[in-house]
């Protein structure tokens, strides 16, 4: 089920060589056009900041970002090629340690100032981040001060304590649109662009699993049409009939966004009862299981609504043409 969760979203990064970090991983093959380029997953995190002890490593296949001094966070970019001028930046995280109170999320219009190793808590960059607490917020940093975009705020969407979250940011030029579990959250002008990306973790003490980050180049917009001349064909006959209007592009994506949202939280009830009535973590034994797993019911049901609004959306266009 694990397999079926994966979103295709990538980070950004330019040369990420600090100290600690392992020798310079090959070069990325491009993408297809609009594919996503999958930069870490639960097989491979090549070129990514690497300082076992410290703040962020790879142990047995997953990518840890730890908070470990207090009143400092974690802001590492991704080793991306050829950032897109408009993207998608997509990633699975859960949290694994550390007390209530802690968050993660995206890193984008990363201008590249700080080292984007871990450590540093310099840069100028924005942030979108979900708290394990069910909240979300987005921020801009400007050297070393914080302004809010968003300030917390809760949300019905975010996955709580430490089950995982599918977080998704597209950017725009300055605009930033925030959705979490398929569900759109946020949309900001950030007054700030940067072609790098990458991940975050705040909170004193928290520790998260970064286990899957990618980035994908959105559609370009359509352009306007022009108005056609007056005119009819030779014989007299009047103009044949324009073509039907062609899907939206970004409807389809937002119907993936949805169905990927939904395995989400299905995909979180599943892993709570997998274990057996005897757990102790079952919602049978921890009413704050039972709790997480109402909120990811009524989660999916709200996104199984939408989704079939943007089906029959769809229904109005024919096939694409091959």
């Amino acid at each position: 089920m694990l397999a079926l969760l994966a979103v295709s979203a990538a980070l950004a990064c330019s040369g990420c060589g600090t100290a600690g970090q392992g020798p310079n991983a090959p070069a990325h093959k491009p993408a297809a056009p609009n594919g996503p380029q999958v930069l870490l997953d639960q097989n491979s995190a090549p070129g990514w900041p690497n300082h076992p002890g410290a703040t962020v490593w790879l142990d047995q296949a997953e990518y840890h970002l730890l908070a470990r001094q207090p009143a400092h966070f974690v802001a590492i970019r991704a080793p991306l090629i050829d950032a897109p001028a408009e993207m998608q930046v997509s990633a699975r995280f859960h949290k694994v340690g550390g007390p209530h109170g802690g968050g993660y999320g995206l890193i984008v219009d990363d201008r590249g100032t700080s080292r984007g190793d871990g450590l540093d808590q310099h840069g100028e960059y924005v942030v979108a981040e979900v708290g394990d607490n069910g909240d979300v917020g987005l921020w801009r940093r400007e050297n070393m001060r914080w302004i809010d975009l968003l300030a917390w705020t809760p949300s019905s969407t975010v996955a709580a304590n430490r089950a995982a979250n599918q977080l998704d940011v597209r950017t725009m030029g300055t605009r930033v649109v925030f959705f979490v579990n398929g569900i759109q959250v946020a949309d900001v002008d950030a007054g700030i662009t940067g072609p790098n990306v990458g991940a975050f973790a705040g909170g004193d003490g928290n520790e998260v699993v970064l286990e899957r980050f990618s980035v994908q180049s959105l559609p370009t917009a359509p352009q306007p049409r022009q108005a056609r001349a007056q005119s009819q064909s030779p014989s007299g006959a009047p103009p044949a009939p324009s073509a039907p209007p062609a899907a939206d592009p970004s409807g389809w994506q937002r119907i993936q966004q949805l169905v990927m949202g939904i395995a989400t939280d299905v995909d979180g009830i599943y892993q709570s009862v997998a274990a057996g009535p005897n757990d102790p973590h079952s919602p049978v034994n921890d009413r704050s299981a039972l709790t997480d797993d109402a909120q990811r019911l009524g989660a999916a049901q709200d996104k199984a609504r939408q989704l079939e609004d943007e089906l029959q959306k769809l229904q109005q266009f024919g096939p694409s043409s091959p």
